[in-house]
């Protein structure tokens, strides 16, 4: 992959005929780096001598003064002369002298000596007090040449075996992290995966901030990790220090990144967490958000049963969200649209109580503005998660339904938005074709071609249940005429069997793991819109629950048939 040029990706300003860009500022209010998790993780940095970070020498300011930064940008090449420490002072005089605008082409020069020094060879704790240097000038860093070759340099020291300490490969992590989703980042984190499948226990020696700053180096450019062993590792350390990274909300708010990213289920840590929560041992801040949000989020990926804790979590989130509407906070419409995704886990008349009184406000005035146009996509999820939950606000629904958001709706992105247009139609065509057909609408829907022969393999309940069914129909009892394992409500992919009758159409449904609450036979969300659905669409529903499952098979054929034959009124 060709380096990329620092100036191709900059914003450029027009100050004085020289190109300058935006840099980062500790003094500027309206900029707040200080207030990041990437600020708190540089002077973490700084404060351990353990990692490698450039000290500024004390008459910095007699070598670089305006004069010599002149020359620099005269092609007298300078900036060779210099020591390494001495080009690191000047990067940071840089940032400081000009404040909140750096000049770009003084910045490309030096963007081309380091380029130039890193590759003639630097030791690896050169190349780190480089990039701790580099971070001091602008948030378009990770876009120089000279950051970007920094990470082929990683990559090829740990192909070779290049001895580390895990500081070192923290730090570099950390750094790495900041490109994100290019090529040679996925190669380096496919190397960061294979280093901890080999030597898990490394994670042991992070205390809860360093913990804090893997995960969120991880989850940043999008690796999902996928080795048991390191999994369970990561959830020892959290649960270790537990009350350590709940004090700190954003600490604890990396941490969970990658567990919900794996789908990674551990239930006794959430079993813990709900205690210490209960007890009163553990606090939500009500001014963090963004933490209330992600905590919410790991039980209701989990599916956690406990309607008590789950009410405590949404009642948390909604009073943070109170709280940040009355400071005059800006609530991204994302944020409401994750609230409400978590909600939708649930088929809980309480949690639907609590959006139409908190939730419903805010997303009134929020559709009422313009602003919803440059976040289409989450609209159209706030709008579907409502209806999933049976909530309808008709006047907002009447008022941003429309052929052309729909149609730019279905072409944002990736195909699960496609995917949750078509489901919002769906339910509207079922429950509210009024709607559409007033906002001339046109529902078409998906064709899923049914696999049956793979059910054995991705479904095995599923499969005992069709066999069963395949059995009476054989024998022809209860007049069954036909039956298919198909997704019986179109775009919504729970997959059940749909019995034909000469009375009826009924739809058996398997209240499995995968359409319950955890151990339990409660239905999760999803569940409940599927089966809220199949009434409206007049199908009798004949419901299979664990038990029957576990059972013998006659049991199992014994029970569809009395049902089918109660639905269809037969006499023995």
């Amino acid at each position: 992959m060709a380096l990329r040029r620092f100036y191709t990706v900059t914003r450029l300003f027009n100050t004085y005929g020289r190109n300058t860009f935006q840099l980062y500022s500790v003094h500027k209010p309206h900029i707040k780096f200080e207030d990041t998790f990437n600020y708190k993780i540089l002077q973490h940095f700084k404060r351990n001598t353990v990692y490698k970070t450039h000290t500024v020498s004390g008459n910095v300011h007699q070598t670089f003064n305006e004069q010599f930064f002149k020359s620099i940008l005269d092609d007298k090449d300078n900036s060779n002369q210099l020591s390494l420490s001495e080009l690191l002072d000047g990067i940071v005089v840089i940032s400081r002298r000009y404040d909140n605008k750096v000049d770009m082409d003084l910045v490309g020069k030096i963007d081309d000596e380091c380029f130039r020094r890193l590759k003639a060879g630097l030791s690896l704790e050169d190349t780190l007090k480089v990039l701790d240097a580099l971070m001091s000038l602008s948030v378009r860093t990770p876009q120089m040449k000279s950051f970007f070759l920094c990470l082929q340099l990683f990559i090829k020291m740990l192909k070779t075996g290049e001895d580390i300490t895990f500081q070192q490969f923290l730090q570099t992590l950390f750094f790495v992290s900041l490109i994100k989703d290019e090529q040679p980042v996925r190669e380096y984190f496919y190397i960061v995966n294979r280093k901890l499948s080999r030597q898990p226990n490394l994670l042991n020696s992070l205390n809860p901030f360093e913990l804090a700053i893997f995960c969120n180096s991880i989850y940043k450019t999008g690796t999902k990790l996928k080795d048991e062993v390191v999994l369970k590792k990561l959830v020892n350390c959290i649960d270790k220090n537990i009350k350590t990274l709940f004090s700190q909300p954003y600490l604890f708010t990396s941490v969970i990144k990658p567990l919900q990213h794996a789908n990674y289920k551990d239930y006794k840590l959430l079993d813990k967490i709900s205690k210490l929560l209960v007890d009163d041992k553990l606090r939500l801040d009500d001014v963090d958000l963004i933490g209330s949000i992600y905590l919410l989020k790991l039980y209701a990926n989990a599916l956690y049963e406990d309607e008590k804790i789950i009410l405590f979590l949404a009642d948390s989130v909604l009073k943070s969200l109170q709280n940040s509407d009355d400071n005059n906070e800006v609530v991204r419409i994302k944020d409401i649209s994750v609230i409400l995704r978590a909600f939708c886990q649930y088929g809980f008349d309480s949690l639907k109580q609590r959006v139409i009184d908190h939730l419903i406000p805010k997303i009134d005035k929020l559709f009422e503005t313009e602003t919803h146009h440059k976040r289409l996509k989450y609209c159209i999820e706030i709008l579907l998660w409502l209806n999933v939950l049976g909530i309808c606000p008709r006047k907002t629904m009447e008022g941003f339904l429309s052929p052309r958001n729909l149609e730019r709706g279905r072409r944002d992105g990736k195909l699960k938005h496609h995917s949750r247009v078509n489901l919002l139609l769906t339910i509207l065509s079922i429950e509210h074709p009024d709607i559409l057909v007033n906002r001339n609408v046109q529902h078409l829907k998906e064709d899923v071609v049914p696999n049956d022969i793979a059910i054995h393999l991705s479904h095995p309940e599923l499969n005992k249940v069709q066999e069963a069914v395949k059995f009476l129909a054989a024998c022809e009892i209860g007049h069954i005429k036909s039956f298919q394992c198909t997704y019986l409500v179109p775009n919504l992919y729970i997959k059940g069997i749909v019995i034909e009758t000469s009375r009826s159409s009924i739809a058996v449904e398997l209240l499995g793991e995968r359409a319950c609450l955890h151990a339990t036979d409660i239905p999760h969300g999803f569940m409940n819109l599927k089966l809220r659905l199949l009434s409206k669409m007049n199908y009798s529903v004949i419901l299979i629950n664990k038990e029957d499952i576990k059972g013998k098979q006659e049991d199992l054929m014994a029970k569809i048939e009395d049902e089918i034959r109660r639905i269809d009124n037969l006499q023995d």
